[in-house]
Order: structure tokens, then C-alpha cells, then sequence
């Protein structure tokens, strides 16, 4: 688990791992048969093709996909080649199939063993993923999930950090679309802005030039929809918020926070009511925005990835989604903020 990177930038690298024999996948899918597991799996089979292609010279890439039911990861492993024009047994990518249950320790760990890089796409990850986790690090087996659950993954911090560097594993959750294209986007951004001011404004304090950053996310519609594990997702936490009571009443564990204290104060201004509930028009974008549902998940990562893209305690992220370019749609009323209290409630 990468850790919050301290006010002086530095942190502890690890290397290598210890006691890794040769292993017959460079990385495997679990959960392939899902919306997110699917697309995972195709992607991951068609950069080493893409890979394979352009350099003839490097090792045929080893991938594994995996699931409960074989008839079903069969199906939807031909249906990724089909789809990406390949043969049954491509001759430039090796993919094969392994069975594993969740509720299975023996398969968990006999599909971790077998692999350098495990990408898991289970979920809902509060619910599931833990058995993963565990998995991996008894197996020094790479880790990486699609997950956006911020208070599971603070629990996770908590329980298996020490463990995972002990072992020389990485863990690295909220690898997909959720988060990666922010932190990309803040990153990219920044770095750009940067350049510029180094070449036009010499002397100009680089690290403290930006202020504030505004993501704006567009949905097109055509394929818009709620999967079904992040529905589950949803509904398990709405459950969860019922448990609180009760797990108050238990001796509480000292958990590690999921950010640095440091952004703490940055990120409450971030996702308080006057800054991100209410609507508000954006001169840049020349449209109306509203707060993007998943900002509770988006803010709270991108600050803890702040000083690896370029943002420090002092700026202010606001994660926005587009409502509509007239100013004065009866879609920019007020009348949008019940849906995002309700949203924020889960």
C-alpha cells in the first residue's frame, strides 16, 4: 500500500520480493466474467499484442483470466478475441483459463501463487476483497483492484500495510476508471502548466503556482448505466451506515488514516457543503456543473496521490459533472442538491 508521502516527499522504495519462483502468468484476471472484469481482460490482452507487434524481440506476455464458473470465463475469453480479431490460441499473447472461487482459500491461493500480478475485479470489495488480499501477500503476488470504497480500503491500510511491505508486496487499489483518469488528468495538466511558467517566468515558485484544479466529467448517454456491483456496492454501504451504531459501542482499533494529516483541512474545504454540494456555473467550461457523484471517492484519493501529481496541501480540487450549457436551464436549480445529499448519505 503506497503510504501518504510525508511534507519533505520522501518514501521507502521497495525493490524486489523475496522467495518468487517462476511463475506460469505475468498477470491474471479475477473476476474476468463481469462489465469491469471484462474489459480489464480485453485491454490487458490487446496491449500484449499491441506490445508483441512492435517489439519481436520481447517475451510473449503470459496472461490469465479467472472465475467461479469455467464455462462462463471460457465464453467470455472467446468472445475478447473474437472481438479483437484473434485466434482461439493467439500466437503473439499466451491466455489461459483457471477456476477460482472466492469462497475457495484453496483456489485463492493456488490462482496467486500461480501469478505475478493479480488484478482483482470481485466485488463489492468490502465484501469480498479482503480474502484477495490476504491471499496475495501470503503468496507475494502483486496486488491491484478496481475498488472505489474508500473506508474499506482504510480498514485494509490498517490491517495489511506492515504486512505488505514485509513482504514485499505492492497494493494498489482504485486502478480503474473511477480515479486513474483524475489523477492522470491533474497530473498531466499540472506538469504542462508548469512547463510553460519554467520556460516564460523564470524564478517563479513552481511548487505553490497552482491554486485550485476544476475536473469537469461528461457522460454521453449512449452506454450510461449502474453495474451491478457497484449497485451492490452501494447497497452495502447503506447497511454499513446501520452498523456504526454498533461497532461504537465495541473497543475501537486505532486506524491508519487514509490521508495525510496535513490534507486533511484542504480536503474538508474540498467536499464542504458551500464548495462542493451546491451548483454553480463554470466560466472556463462555459457550462453548468453539478457535483460529480463521485467526487466522496475521487477527492479523498487524488489527495493522497497529491504529492506524486503535483498538488499540495494548499490546493483545492473540485470534482464536477456538466449539466447543461445554458446558464439557465431548469436543470442548474437547486433542486439538484437533494439527489447529492442523498448520494453523500451512502
Amino acid at each position: 500500500m503506497i503510504p501518504p508521502t510525508s511534507s519533505s516527499g520522501s518514501t521507502k522504495t521497495v525493490v524486489a520480493r523475496r522467495n518468487i519462483q517462476d511463475r506460469p502468468h505475468d498477470i491474471t484476471i479475477f473476476g474476468c466474467t463481469g462489465n469491469a472484469g471484462r474489459s480489464v481482460a480485453l485491454h490487458t490482452i490487446k496491449s500484449a499484442v499491441l506490445a508483441a507487434s512492435s517489439n519481436a524481440k520481447q517475451p510473449k506476455r503470459r496472461i490469465c483470466v479467472a472465475g467461479r464458473n469455467r464455462s462462463k470465463v471460457e465464453a467470455t475469453l472467446n468472445s475478447i478475441l473474437k472481438e479483437l480479431d484473434l485466434p482461439s490460441n493467439p500466437t503473439s499473447v499466451s491466455v489461459s483459463i483457471l477456476p477460482a472461487d472466492i469462497d475457495d482459500p484453496s483456489s485463492l491461493s493456488e490462482m496467486t501463487k500461480s501469478t505475478h500480478i493479480l488484478f482483482n475485479c470481485v466485488g463489492p470489495f468490502a465484501r469480498y476483497g479482503e480474502r484477495v488480499i490476504q491471499a496475495c501477500i501470503e503468496s507475494s503476488t502483486h496486488y491491484a483492484d478496481i475498488t472505489g470504497e474508500v473506508p474499506w480500503i482504510e480498514d485494509m491500510i490498517t490491517k495489511y500495510d506492515a504486512k505488505a511491505k514485509e513482504a514485499n508486496v505492492a497494493l494498489l487499489p482504485f486502478a480503474g476508471y473511477d480515479c486513474v483518469p483524475s489523477e492522470l488528468g491533474i497530473y498531466l495538466a499540472v506538469k504542462a502548466l508548469k512547463n510553460v511558467l519554467a520556460e516564460d517566468q523564470k524564478g517563479v515558485d513552481l511548487d505553490n503556482v497552482v491554486k485550485d484544479v476544476t475536473l469537469v466529467f461528461a457522460n454521453d448517454g449512449a452506454n450510461s448505466g449502474l453495474p451491478k456491483g457497484t449497485a451492490q456496492t452501494v447497497l452495502d454501504g447503506v447497511n454499513k451506515s446501520f452498523e456504526k451504531k454498533e461497532e461504537a459501542d465495541s473497543q475501537p482499533i486505532k486506524k491508519i488514516p487514509f490521508n495525510s494529516p496535513e490534507y486533511e483541512s484542504i480536503m474538508s474545504s474540498a467536499l464542504s457543503t458551500k464548495h462542493f454540494l451546491l451548483p454553480s456555473w463554470s466560466e472556463a467550461q462555459n457550462e453548468y456543473t453539478a457535483p460529480n457523484f463521485m467526487s466522496p471517492i475521487n477527492i479523498p484519493v487524488l489527495y493522497r496521490a497529491g504529492p506524486s501529481i503535483g498538488v499540495n496541501s494548499k490546493v483545492l480540487i473540485s470534482d464536477r459533472s456538466r449539466i447543461s450549457s445554458s446558464q439557465y436551464s431548469i436543470l442548474s436549480g437547486y433542486g439538484f442538491i437533494p439527489i447529492q445529499a442523498a448520494i453523500l448519505s451512502f
